[in-house]
C-alpha cells in the first residue's frame, strides 16, 4: 500500500480535533476512538516544514508538486495549531512531567 500524504494529513488534523476536544472523564465514540487511532505523526510528511502563509512563499522554497497539493490542508493544520497553541503548550508540559528521566 502507498503513503497517502493528503489522506495521512487529514486524519492526523483530524485527531488533533479530538484530542483538544477532548475533557477527561467525556466517553470518545467509537469513531473518534477509530479516528485517533489512525493519528500518524507527520514524520512523512515533509510538507510540515513549510511555514503559514502565502503558497507563493511555499513555491519561492522550492516546494515540490505533492507538497503543493498538501498546502490547504496544511493551512487547516498551522490555523488549528494557532487557534490552541496555548493548550497545546499546557498539554505538553503536562506530558513531559509524567515520564520519567533517564537513570531514574
Amino acid at each position: 500500500m502507498a503513503f497517502q500524504a493528503l489522506q495521512t494529513l487529514r486524519d492526523n488534523i483530524a485527531a488533533i480535533r479530538i484530542a483538544l476536544a477532548y475533557q477527561p472523564g467525556s466517553p470518545l465514540s467509537e469513531d473518534d476512538i477509530a479516528t485517533l487511532r489512525s493519528y500518524a505523526g507527520f514524520g512523512g510528511l515533509k510538507a510540515i516544514l513549510f511555514p503559514a502563509g502565502d503558497r507563493k512563499e511555499w513555491e519561492k522554497r522550492n516546494a515540490s508538486k505533492a507538497d503543493l497539493q498538501l498546502y490547504p490542508s496544511m493551512m487547516v493544520l498551522h490555523q488549528l495549531v494557532r487557534d490552541h497553541h496555548t493548550a497545546l503548550i499546557i498539554s505538553h508540559k503536562a506530558i513531559s512531567k509524567t515520564i520519567p528521566e533517564k537513570g531514574k
